[in-house]
C-alpha cells in the first residue's frame, strides 16, 4: 500500500486543534511525510501514529505540525447562533464511510455501538452484526459533528457520543446523550474546553467519564442528573483512554507519558510514567480488577500493571510483527473459562495485513496473531460472551470469537480511493469517468450519458468486497447467483439504426392508421392522434378521436435523458502533474507544494493529496488545481490563489478537462465542478468560483450507484441506490435532527433529465424543477411521525403481547398486529405501509390529521425484518417509522417447497371508447404470459397463469384478479404482473392511471380518475400478495420518459422488481415484427437465451430486467422510433430469483 495515501488523516487533528487553539505538544516539523503504511491513532480518526523517520526527515508529532513555508494559520470559523438550519446532503450507505474510532457494548453483549468521523453512531446487534439503527448529532460544515467517542449504559438504553461536537455554536464542546430505542437526542453535557477523545460508563451505570484532547484533562459526571463528580485538569497532553473497574476505580492513559489511577471519589491513588519516551494509549482493567493492561502508541509493547500502584508486573512477548504501536488492548474470555489478553493497532505482518495479537492465560501464555483488517485497528472492546470487537480504519468494525478466529470482518460500503485516486480519469466531454473501487479491482467507467456503470471494454467483471451477505432464496426455491460487479458491455452504439428526431422513413403496415390508435401512443397536443385538453370552462374539442388528457405542461416538459448506448471505451484524460514549462513539486502528501518557484499557500496542518495542471492556450500551462485534506484549491500560473472550496473529505484524486474538474474523495464520492476560467483557459478570479455540478457514489458492491445535484435531485442505478444518500436537517443544538433519504422523497426528487443536464453544465432544468417543487426541503423537515404503541403476535384466535425490542417470535405466530400513533406536523397523514423482508406486505389508511392506526401483517417463514413508513397527506414523501427484526424459535422448521409462479397478464385492445382502441396489447399480454409459462417449467412446483383481455380487463376485473391471487399466494411463491394498454399521468400530482377497457369518458382528469385504475389502488392490492418475490411489467404509453420515471416510484414503494416501458408522446410504434410490440419482443428474447444466464442456463429477474432495459431503445431505433424502458430493484441486498430456464441447444 502507498503509505502516504492514508496519511491525509494526520493533518485532520492538526486542523481540529488549530480551530480550538489547543496547545500543541512538541512534535517537530511537518514537511514531506515518510513513506510506508501509516497507522492512524484511534482517539481521533484523523491522527496518524508515530513511526520511524527516513534519514534527513523529521518525524511529525502526534498532535499538530507547526506552520511551514507556504502555510497559513487556520482561521477559526465564525461562531454560529445555533446548529445550521440548511439541509446537509449526506451519505447513508448502511455502514460507516469514514474511520471508526471507538466501540461500546451493553452489559449483555447484545448491542454494539460504533462512532465514526462520518458524523454518525451506528447501532448493531451481536453476535450477528446486523444493523439496529443510526444516531445523528447536530452537525455543521467541516469537522463539526465528527464523532471520536461513544459509550453505552449497561442496559443499552442510553448512548453517549462526542468528538468535535457543539463548538461551532456553543464555543465549547458537548457530549450528546441518546435514547437507543428511538434514536432521540435526550440531553447534552456542555461546557467542555476541548474535543472528547474517549468515553466510558461505570459498570453500575452511575458515572460517565470523558478523556479530553489538548491538555484539558479528565471529567466525570453523575449519569442520573448530569452533575459533575470530579475532574482533573493536571495533564500535559491528551487523555487517550479511560476505563472503570467493577469497584468504580478509574484508570487513564495520556500522551504526556503517564498513567493515572483514581478512586471512586476522584482521589488520585497512583501515577506513573512506565516507559520514558513512550506514549501510553490503550488501557483496560482485567475482569477481576487486579491488573491493568497498557498499550503504547509508539511502541510494539504491552505492559501488565498492578492495579494498586501501577508498577509493571509483566511484559508479554510482542512477537516479530512490523509496525509502531499497540494503542488498543483488552482482556476477554476465551469461552472455556480462561481469560486472554489482546492487543492491536499499527501491528501488521505485511502491507494491508493488520493483526490482533492474543496471549492466553492473562498474558502469561503463548502469543498468536490473526490478520483482522486492511488498515490500522483503532480500538479493542471485550465482549461479554467472549472474544473482542475491534474498530478499524478500513473503515468498519469486526469481531474475533473466543477461539481467536475472525467471526466478522470490517466491510466498507464505499470505494477506497487511497491507492487509486491518483488514477482518476475523465473523458474529453466530462461525462464519462474512469476509476477503481479499490487497488485490487479493475477500472470501472460511469457513463453519465447512458446512465450506466460498467467495466472498460474487454475487462472482465471482478466480484467486489460486498458489505454484507445476500439473503438466501426462499425455502426450496432454486437459488440464483446474482453476478457481482458491473457487466462488461461493448463500447459504442448497440444498434446501427439512429434515433430519428423527425418522422420515420418507413413504418410497419398499419402503424400510422388513424383508426388504429397506434401502438399505445397518444400525443398531448396537435398531430393526428393528439388532443387538446380543454381549458377550464371551455368545451371539449369536437373532433372525433379526442383520446386522452395529457400531463399539464407536458408539451414543453423535458423529454428525459437521451437514449444512448453505454460507451465505456476511451479516451480518458488523467491528471497531468509534470510540465517542463511550469514545474509542480511537493504536491503529494506534503504541506509544502510549489508551482515553479512559488509556494502554494495551504492552511495550517493542511496537506496536499492530489494535483492537476491546467492546460492554457497555445500549449502553455495556466495554473493548478490542488486537492487537500480539507479543500479544493485553485491557483494561477504564478501560484496566486484564485479560489478554494471546502471539500466533503480529503481529495485523493483530481483531474481537469476543459472547464470541468472531477475529484475523488476519501468518503467514496466522485464529484464534478465548474472551473472559473477565462477564454484563454486561465483561472479567473470573480468568475463564479469553483462550483459543484453533481456527485456520484458507487457502492462497494459494484452495482448500486446514485448521482445527485447540489439541490438534491437524483438518479440511481437499476439495481438501487436511492437509499444511499439523504438530507440531514438540524433541529437546533439540543434536538434530534431530521433525516430523509432520497428514497423517502423519491417522487419529487427523482429527475434523471435534470441530473444529466447538471452534469453537462446546464443548471436550468434543476432550478426549474426546484421552483416547481417549492420548499421541498422544508417539507422534509415537517414529515409526519410514526410512533410505536402496541404490538402482539397472532396465533390462531389469540394475540400475544410482545415488547417492541423483542428479538424472537412466539411459536406458531402467523402474523403481527401493530398499533401506531401517526402525528401530523403540517403535511397531513397518508397511509401506513409495513414492509416484510423488503417487500410491501400491508397498507392501512390513517385519519387525515393523524391518530392511531392498527395494521395486521402476515409473517414469512423464518426471519422477519419489518420496516414501517408513514406517508404525508399528498403521498409525495414518507417518514421512516419503527423497525423490527424478529426470528423464529431455534427449533422452527421452515416449510420446504419450491413454490409456484403466479402470473397475471392484462392486455386491452378494445375500449368502451373506440377512439382508444389498440392493436397489439392483447397479443403482447399473451406473448409474455406464454413465454413465462414455457420458460418457468421445471423451476417451480406449478406455473399458474391468469390472462385478462379486453372486456375482462376492466378496473374492477383487474382488482378482483389481484384479490384472488392474494387469497392463495404464499411466501414461497413468486408473483408476476404484466399490464399492457393505455397509461397516463394525472395533471397535478403526476400519479399513474391504467385505463381498463371500461373507460369511456376522457374529457378531463377528474372524470378519468373515477374510471381508471390508479396507482394507489394498485399498490394497495399488491401489498396483500404475500409472495416473497415479485416482478411488475408495465407496458403503457402516453408521455414517454415522464411516465416511466413516475412508474419507477412504484417499484421504490412496493419493494418489487419494476420494468416499465413507454413510447414517447410524439411517436407511436405499432409493433416490432407485426406480432408484438418492442417491449414484449424484448421480454421474449430475454427468456429465449439472449439475456445473461447462470451455469444452469437460468435467467434471473435481475438479468431479464437489465437486458430489456438496454434492448428496448435499440429495437425501437431499428424502426426509426424512440421508446424508453426503466428497470428498478427496490431491495438493498440485490437478491434475485429465477424467471426462466433456457434448454440446451
Amino acid at each position: 500500500m502507498r503509505g502516504a495515501a492514508a496519511s491525509h488523516l494526520a493533518a485532520r487533528l492538526a486542523l481540529v486543534l488549530a480551530l480550538v487553539s489547543a496547545p500543541s505538544l512538541p512534535g517537530g516539523e511537518a514537511g514531506a511525510q515518510p513513506a510506508g503504511r501509516r497507522g492512524v491513532a484511534p482517539g481521533n480518526p484523523y491522527q496518524t501514529a508515530p513511526q520511524a523517520t527516513q534519514p534527513g526527515a523529521s518525524q511529525p508529532g502526534p498532535q499538530s505540525a507547526p506552520a511551514a513555508a507556504g502555510t497559513a494559520p487556520a482561521a477559526a470559523p465564525p461562531r454560529l447562533a445555533d446548529a445550521p438550519a440548511q439541509p446537509f446532503l449526506r451519505l447513508e450507505a448502511g455502514a460507516h464511510t469514514a474511520a471508526v474510532s471507538r466501540l461500546a457494548t451493553d452489559a449483555s453483549g447484545h448491542l454494539l455501538a460504533s462512532a465514526s468521523a462520518d458524523k454518525t453512531v451506528r447501532l448493531w446487534s451481536l453476535p450477528d452484526g446486523a444493523p439496529r439503527g443510526v444516531l445523528r448529532p447536530p452537525i455543521g460544515p467541516g469537522v463539526e459533528g465528527e464523532l471520536y467517542a461513544v459509550a453505552l449504559s449497561p442496559d443499552g438504553a442510553t448512548a453517549y457520543a462526542a468528538g468535535f461536537t457543539g463548538q461551532s455554536w456553543d464555543g465549547t464542546f458537548a457530549i450528546y446523550r441518546f435514547d437507543t430505542a428511538t434514536g432521540r437526542l435526550t440531553a447534552r453535557f456542555t461546557g467542555l474546553p476541548a474535543p472528547v477523545e474517549h468515553l466510558a460508563v461505570s459498570p453500575d451505570g452511575s458515572r460517565l467519564a470523558a478523556g479530553l484532547k489538548g491538555r484539558a484533562g479528565l471529567r466525570v459526571w453523575n449519569t442520573a442528573d448530569g452533575a459533575p463528580v470530579f475532574d482533573d485538569a493536571g495533564y500535559g497532553g491528551p487523555v487517550r483512554m479511560v476505563a472503570f473497574d467493577p469497584a468504580g476505580r478509574l484508570v487513564t492513559s495520556s500522551a504526556d507519558g503517564r498513567v493515572r489511577l483514581y478512586g471512586p471519589d476522584g482521589r488520585r491513588l497512583a501515577e506513573r510514567a512506565p516507559l520514558p519516551g513512550a506514549i501510553p494509549y490503550g488501557i483496560a482493567f482485567s475482569p477481576d480488577g487486579a491488573l491493568v493492561a497498557l498499550g503504547y502508541e509508539n511502541r510494539l509493547r504491552v505492559e501488565i500493571l498492578s492495579a494498586t500502584d501501577l508498577r509493571t508486573v509483566l511484559v508479554p512477548d510482542p512477537g516479530r510483527l512490523q509496525g509502531e504501536g499497540f494503542p488498543g488492548v483488552a482482556w476477554a474470555a476465551d469461552g472455556r473459562g480462561g481469560v486472554q489478553l489482546y492487543a492491536a493497532g499499527y501491528a501488521r505482518t505485511g502491507p494491508g495485513a493488520f493483526v490482533v495479537r492474543r496471549w492466553t492465560d492473562f498474558g502469561l501464555g503463548a502469543g498468536s496473531d490473526v490478520v483482522a483488517a486492511r488498515d490500522s485497528i483503532a480500538h479493542l472492546l471485550p465482549l461479554p460472551g467472549g472474544g473482542v470487537a475491534y474498530a478499524a480504519l478500513d473503515p468498519g468494525w469486526g469481531r474475533i470469537a473466543g477461539d481467536g478466529t475472525v467471526a466478522l470482518a470490517p466491510a466498507s460500503p464505499a470505494a477506497d480511493f487511497r491507492n487509486t485516486g491518483l488514477a482518476l480519469a475523465v473523458s474529453p466531454d466530462g461525462l464519462r469517468v474512469r476509476f477503481a473501487l479499490r487497488a485490487d479491482a479493475p477500472p470501472l467507467v460511469f457513463d453519465a450519458a447512458s446512465r450506466q456503470l460498467g467495466t472498460e471494454a474487454g475487462a472482465p467483471p471482478t466480484p467486489p468486497q460486498a458489505a454484507g451477505t445476500p439473503a438466501a432464496p426462499p425455502p426450496g426455491a432454486p437459488p440464483v447467483a446474482v453476478p457481482a460487479g458491473p457487466r462488461p458491455l461493448s463500447p459504442g452504439p448497440i444498434s446501427p439504426a439512429p434515433i430519428s428526431p423527425g418522422p420515420p422513413a418507413a413504418l410497419p403496415a398499419g402503424a400510422g392508421d388513424k383508426d388504429s390508435g397506434g401502438r399505445r401512443g397518444v400525443v398531448v397536443t396537435g398531430g393526428e392522434r393528439g388532443v387538446v385538453v380543454p381549458e377550464a370552462g371551455q368545451a371539449p374539442a369536437a373532433r372525433p378521436g379526442a383520446g386522452l388528457p395529457g400531463l399539464a405542461g407536458n408539451a414543453s416538459a423535458p423529454p428525459g435523458p437521451a437514449l444512448l448506448a453505454p460507451n465505456f471505451a476511451g479516451p480518458f484524460v488523467p491528471a497531468r502533474t509534470e510540465s517542463p514549462r511550469l514545474p509542480l513539486s511537493g504536491w503529494r502528501d506534503t504541506n509544502r507544494p510549489r508551482l515553479g518557484n512559488a509556494p502554494l499557500m495551504l492552511g495550517e496542518g493542511e496537506f496536499s493529496r492530489s494535483a492537476a495542471l491546467l492546460p492554457g492556450g497555445g500549449g502553455g500551462d495556466a495554473g493548478v488545481l490542488l486537492g487537500t485534506d480539507t479543500h479544493l484549491r485553485l491557483f494561477d500560473a504564478a501560484g496566486r490563489p484564485v479560489d478554494a472550496l471546502l471539500a466533503p473529505a480529503p481529495a485523493l484524486g483530481v483531474t481537469v478537462v476543459g472547464t470541468v474538474a472531477v475529484a475523488a474523495f476519501a468518503d467514496g464520492t466522485i464529484r464534478w465542478y465548474d472551473l472559473p476560467l477565462d477564454p484563454a483557459g486561465a483561472p479567473q478570479p470573480g468568475a463564479g468560483g469553483l462550483r459543484e455540478r453533481a456527485a456520484l457514489f458507487v457502492h462497494a458492491d459494484g452495482r448500486r450507484w446514485v448521482v445527485w445535484t447540489p439541490e438534491g435531485l437524483f438518479d440511481h442505478a437499476a439495481e438501487g441506490g436511492q437509499d444511499l444518500v439523504g438530507f440531514h436537517l438540524n433541529a437546533g443544538r439540543s434536538r434530534t435532527p431530521e433525516w430523509a433519504s432520497f428514497a423517502q422523497a423519491y417522487r419529487p426528487l427523482y429527475t434523471p433529465a435534470a441530473v444529466q443536464a447538471r452534469l453537462r453544465g446546464d443548471a436550468g432544468p434543476a432550478q426549474q424543477r426546484m421552483a416547481e417543487l417549492g420548499d421541498v426541503r422544508g417539507r422534509i423537515g415537517r414529515q409526519p411521525v410514526l410512533a410505536r404503541r402496541r404490538l402482539c403476535a397472532v396465533r390462531g384466535d389469540t394475540c400475544t403481547a410482545l415488547r417492541w425490542n423483542a428479538a424472537a417470535l412466539p411459536e406458531g405466530a402467523t402474523a403481527l398486529r401493530l398499533t401506531f400513533a401517526a402525528q401530523d406536523r403540517g403535511l397531513g397523514t397518508g397511509p401506513v405501509d409495513v414492509l416484510v423482508n423488503d417487500r410491501l406486505a400491508a397498507r392501512a389508511e390513517t385519519p387525515a390529521q393523524g391518530g392511531e392506526v392498527t395494521v395486521e401483517v402476515p409473517l414469512d417463514p423464518g426471519p422477519n425484518r419489518l420496516a414501517t413508513r408513514l406517508y404525508a397527506g399528498d403521498r409525495a414523501l414518507f417518514a421512516q417509522g419503527p423497525a423490527l427484526d424478529l426470528r423464529r424459535p431455534e427449533d422452527y422448521d421452515a416449510p420446504v417447497s419450491a413454490g409456484r409462479l403466479l402470473v397475471l397478464a392484462v392486455g386491452v385492445d378494445t375500449y368502451a371508447n373506440p377512439q382508444l382502441n389498440l392493436r397489439y396489447a392483447v397479443a403482447d399480454a399473451r406473448t409474455v404470459s406464454d413465454t413465462l409459462r414455457a420458460a418457468a417449467q421445471g423451476l417451480y412446483r406449478e406455473v399458474k397463469v391468469t390472462t385478462l383481455t379486453d372486456g375482462q380487463a376492466t378496473r374492477q376485473g383487474v382488482l378482483d384478479a389481484l384479490a384472488a391471487i392474494a387469497a392463495e399466494a404464499q411466501p414461497e411463491d413468486t408473483f408476476v404482473l404484466y399490464v399492457g394498454g393505455h397509461g397516463v399521468l394525472t395533471d397535478t400530482d403526476h400519479r399513474f392511471l391504467f385505463l381498463g377497457s371500461d373507460v369511456r369518458d376522457t374529457s378531463s382528469f377528474a372524470v378519468l380518475r373515477q374510471q381508471a385504475l390508479d396507482e394507489g389502488a394498485l399498490v394497495a392490492a399488491l401489498a396483500r400478495i404475500r409472495a416473497r418475490d415479485g416482478f411488475l411489467f408495465v407496458d403503457t404509453c402516453h408521455s414517454g420518459q415522464i411516465t416511466v420515471d413516475s412508474l419507477a416510484a412504484v417499484g421504490n414503494e412496493t419493494g418489487r422488481f419494476m420494468l416499465a416501458a413507454s413510447t414517447s408522446a410524439q411517436e407511436a410504434l405499432d409493433s416490432y415484427d407485426d406480432r408484438n410490440g418492442v417491449f414484449a419482443y424484448a421480454v421474449r428474447e430475454a427468456l429465449s437465451g439472449r439475456a445473461a444466464m447462470d451455469a444452469d442456463r437460468r435467467v434471473s429477474a435481475l438479468s431479464l430486467g437489465e437486458y430489456v432495459m438496454r434492448r428496448v431503445p435499440q429495437l425501437a431505433a431499428q424502426r426509426q422510433h424512440r421508446q424508453d424502458a426503466v428497470f428498478r430493484t427496490a431491495a438493498r441486498d440485490l437478491r434475485s430469483f429465477p424467471l426462466g430456464q433456457v434448454p440446451p441447444r
